[in-house]
């Protein structure tokens, strides 16, 4: 949903159209909701449970192309890339064939880092205590 709001693929629509303001508040909506579980600590992600993003990722990366082409969607972009977004960097590293595995490793690696802030953050919180 971050991904979204940072990199939006919705030029095709005047700005002031259904579909920027419904995907702006549907995908502003799941980041503020993730962030206030983490904030009144309803949520706090611990190592132990890396693996739920993980197959959680997996199995999306594994059905959505299937569903992205009897649909002819582009769901997560995983078809084509976004122009100017870093998904289109990986596309062009990697190129056509590799661009799954390179997109999901690309996923990956944010999550860890995404991880490592939380988890320092956490920390940190202790300490202050």
């Amino acid at each position: 949903a971050a991904g979204a709001l940072l990199f939006p693929d919705w030029r095709m629509y005047p700005f002031f159209n259904y579909m920027h303001i419904y995907d702006f508040i549907s995908h502003g909506l799941t980041v503020a909701f993730g962030i206030c579980l983490l904030v009144t600590r309803k949520v706090e992600p611990k190592w132990k449970d890396f693996w739920m993003p993980l197959v959680f990722g997996l199995i999306g990366f594994i059905c959505l192309p299937v569903v992205n082409q009897k649909l002819e969607t582009n769901f997560w972009f995983l078809t084509i890339p976004t122009k100017n977004s870093p998904l289109e960097m990986i596309f062009n590293l990697t190129g056509e064939i590799w661009y799954r595995i390179g997109y999901f490793l690309f996923v990956l690696f944010i999550v860890v880092v995404w991880q490592m802030i939380i988890c320092i953050g956490q920390r940190k919180r202790k300490e202050v205590r």
